[in-house]
Formats: structure tokens, sequence, C-alpha cells
């Protein structure tokens, strides 16, 4: 209620927007190609492993970034309890097929060690940490009229 309402003319992808789509996905390549790198040490199998982790528990970290807009993450981070739901699902799921072995063999992916398992979670936090930071920069530069979702 505090900020003006968006130009109806305006459209959901707006250029910020579509840049910041891209920008994030160029963030989750690099995150997965450091975890193919990471993988590759232990073979093809755990590299593969590694990627498809990283992959989907980046996603899941990165929705709070975007659907924060150009504001902090964490706040209202609690406000939607269907996102939660959703995300919580996809967790689990992502946890059964990495860690039941029938699953690990219709999804070819292989048991990962702690090692590996500490390594996709720092790069899966690590994107939301640089697109947060990245959110924090532009915020510095953005005139204040224009900090809205």
């Amino acid at each position: 209620m505090k900020r003006k309402p968006i130009d109806p003319s305006q459209g959901i992808m707006t250029k910020g927007f579509t840049l910041r789509i891209v920008l994030q996905g160029i963030l989750v390549a690099l995150c997965s190609l450091a975890a193919y790198g990471i993988g590759m040490k232990d073979g093809m199998d755990t590299a593969h492993t590694m990627v498809f982790a990283t992959l989907a528990f980046s996603q899941m970290v990165l929705i709070f970034s975007i659907r924060s807009g150009k504001h902090f993450a964490l706040n209202g981070m609690f406000s939607n309890k269907y996102l939660w739901g959703a995300v919580f699902a996809v967790i689990a799921l992502m946890l059964l097929v990495l860690l039941v072995p029938g699953m690990q063999k219709v999804f070819h992916v292989v048991p990962m060690d702690g090692m590996h398992w500490l390594w996709v979670v720092l790069l899966s936090a690590g994107a939301f940490a640089v697109s947060e930071i990245a959110k924090a920069i532009s915020r510095l530069f953005a005139r204040p009229d224009n900090l809205r979702k």
C-alpha cells in the first residue's frame, strides 16, 4: 500500500525482471559447473549426481530471492505457506531420489558422501547469497521511487 501502483501497460516481464532471470540462470549454471568439476574427481556418475542435486536445491533457495523482488529475501519469507509447502515437497522428493537405493537406480544417480553433500549445500546457498548481494548492490544505485517489487 505504500508504493505506487504498477503501470498496467508494463506487463509482467519487464527488462529488469528478465535481466534478473537471465543472470540467475547464469549463476545456477556456474554453480552446476563447479559441482561437476568437484564431482569429476570421484567419477562421472558422482559429477552427474552433484549437478542434479545442485540444480534442484539451488532452485529451491533461489525461489525466495526471486519472490522478494528487489527487497531482501528474508523479509516476509514465511508469509506464503503454500510456497513453503511446495518447497518442502520438492526437497522431500529430491531426497527420496538421492538417498533411496531403488530410486537412485531409476534416476541414474549415485550415493554422495558427506563432502559431496556439503558442496551441494554450499553451492546452492552460494547462488542465493550472490543473488541477494547483487540485489543489495542494485538497491544502492536505484532511485527511491524505483524500488518496487
